[in-house]
């Protein structure tokens, strides 16, 4: 099996004072509950700095990530924090208390992931090998989240519940508004053009695991 490493950075900057630091460390904290609270699938821990560290099965990673990473838009805003990927084998034995002992190569380039996300300014960056992996895969989720992190609340909650409905003329019922109203107001939005990028860079991330897999062998 592979996993797709994070590496998050939940402060976005360097900690330069004692308090600053223990201010990181409680978000890191909470960042790390959260996430595993949102995305059991998702193997996340904290390690006591402000960087929050995990793992997500290969079989759930491309759904899941882009999920993950959409909350953290919509949850943080862009450039409050950076995230580092990269594909590599599962842990023998998933015991977050000893994981970090273990550091494998995926793991430290994922870290080394985050740096390049942090110091180039950008929310993601991707790592494989020890060289950047396919920067389409990484510019298409900075445009992807880029894009989602300019709706406002009321335009997010609409896009999941178009998400959700059976047709748009019945969410437009429910909104009270007319249907083309409701198709003007997703348009404005980008929805489905967003739709559809957020599909195609599942597929992109989906080849990549599946190129990593046969690259590892049975």
């Amino acid at each position: 099996m592979l996993a797709v490493y994070l590496t998050i950075d939940a402060t976005n900057r360097q900690p330069s004072s004692f308090r600053k630091a223990r201010l990181a460390n409680e978000k890191g904290a909470e960042l790390a509950r959260i996430l595993g609270d949102r995305f059991p699938e998702a193997h996340v821990l904290f390690n006591g700095t402000r960087f929050v560290r995990g793992w997500v099965e290969a079989r759930h990673a491309p759904e899941t990530l882009v999920g993950l990473l959409e909350y953290l838009v919509d949850a943080w805003g862009l450039g409050r924090f950076a995230v580092g990927l990269a594909l590599g084998p599962i842990p023998s034995v998933p015991d977050t208390g000893t994981w970090l002992q273990r550091l494998s190569e995926p793991a430290l380039q994922s870290m080394r992931a985050c740096g390049l996300a942090r110091d180039a300014r950008v929310p993601l960056e991707t790592a494989e090998s020890g060289t950047e992996a396919d920067p389409g895969v990484s510019a298409g989720l900075n445009l992807l989240l880029w894009l989602r992190s300019r709706w406002p609340a009321e335009t997010r909650t609409v896009i999941e519940r178009a998400e959700r409905a059976s047709t748009l003329r019945a969410l437009a019922e429910e909104l009270g508004i007319s249907p083309p109203a409701l198709t003007q107001r997703l348009g404005r939005a980008g929805w489905r053009p967003y739709r559809h990028a957020r599909r195609r860079l599942i597929q992109q991330l989906e080849r990549a695991v599946r190129r990593k897999r046969s690259r590892a062998g049975p």
